[in-house]
This record gives structure tokens, C-alpha cells and sequence, in this order.
């Protein structure tokens, strides 16, 4: 009966990730984000969202592998395993593994909506150097890393080409506050100080 259960369970969770992605159409907005200082808002479609969690549960599973007792035993049901959390002072916590993909699903769509709206907020425009270097990378991961993966899941290039370009928004984002004049500039002495000593 619990092998009935849990191959059910399995059953259901690719069914509905196969629904999610199936039956909705291109580029289907599931949400509206909006900045309440500066009314600025970016929309959040299913396909992003169906990114998030593959790409949430891409990091678990890898997460598990790194810190499993037997390396050369492998695991068929990484949702019956915890995932790892380290904080700052090096102490270890273990997370239930669907509780830690939601989180990080949530996590990563956060991410993408605040670069979203800061770059819209400030104007950051990407240079053709830049532009460059995101069509080859993006390109590059997805072709000999993640396309079966995100395919399988209803994930096509354009979505995760939009996933991967925010990185550059939320990297520009961060150099506008701390880099030389930025609004917040850390003096180089600090950063040497902090990563050399």
C-alpha cells in the first residue's frame, strides 16, 4: 500500500507540472509585481514560475548529492531526503525538501522581480559587449546543460533566456549602490580588507 501511495504521489506531481505546463498558454501572466515607492511593476509568467521550481529543484538535488553520506550510493527519491542549509557561522540545517523548493521557487521569482523593476525603475540598459556575452552564455548553458531538463518541464530558451539575463540586471543593480560612485560606495580598501585578511 505505501509503494501504491508513493508511486501515486509521484504520478500526481509529474501530472501536475505536465498540466501546469501544457495547458497554459505563451507567455501567460500568473501574477503582477508592483514597486510601491516607485509604482513601477513587472509581470511574472507560468512559464517562470515552472522555471523556478525546476531550476529550485535542480539546486535541492544537487544539494543532497553534495552531502549524502555514501557517495557512490545513488538516490532514487530525493524528495525523501533533506537539503542542507549553511549559515555564516558555518552551522548546518537540515530543510524537508519540498519546504526548501518552495522556498527557493519563491526565492528566485523575487529575485527576477526586483531586477525587473529596478532595471525599469533606473534605466539600466545592457551595452552590445554585454548583450553579447548573455546571448552566447545563455545559449552555451542551454544547449549542453539545461534545455532536456527545462523542456521536459515546459520550459522553452526564451523563458530561461529571460531568467538568466535578470542575473545581469540584479549584478548592475548591486554595482549601482556599491560599486565607485555608487549611492552606498564601498571604498576599495574595505572590499580588499574584507576578502583578503
Amino acid at each position: 500500500m505505501r509503494i501504491f501511495k508513493r508511486s501515486l504521489a509521484v504520478v500526481l506531481a509529474v501530472a501536475t507540472v505536465l498540466t501546469l505546463s501544457a495547458c497554459h498558454p505563451k507567455d501567460e501572466v500568473a501574477v503582477t509585481v508592483t514597486d510601491k515607492k516607485s509604482g513601477t511593476s513587472t509581470t511574472l509568467t507560468t512559464a517562470q514560475y515552472i522555471y523556478a521550481y525546476t531550476n529550485a529543484v535542480l539546486e535541492a538535488n544537487s544539494n543532497i548529492d553534495e552531502h549524502k553520506k555514501d557517495a557512490d550510493k545513488e538516490i532514487k527519491d530525493y524528495t525523501k531526503h533533506k537539503v542542507t542549509e549553511t549559515d555564516e557561522d558555518g552551522k548546518e540545517t537540515k530543510v524537508a525538501y519540498e519546504k526548501w523548493v518552495d522556498g527557493r521557487a519563491e526565492e528566485l521569482m523575487r529575485n527576477y522581480a526586483a531586477a525587473m523593476i529596478k532595471q525599469k525603475a533606473l534605466k539600466f540598459k545592457i551595452d552590445d559587449a554585454t548583450q553579447q556575452s548573455i546571448d552566447s552564455y545563455s545559449q552555451m548553458y542551454w544547449q549542453y546543460y539545461y534545455q532536456p531538463v527545462f523542456e521536459k518541464n515546459g520550459v522553452g530558451f526564451e523563458t530561461y533566456k529571460k531568467m538568466f539575463t535578470s542575473s545581469y540586471y540584479e549584478n548592475e543593480y548591486f554595482l549601482s549602490i556599491y560599486d565607485k560612485d555608487g549611492t552606498d560606495e564601498v571604498p576599495e580598501k574595505t572590499v580588499n580588507k574584507t576578502f583578503y585578511d
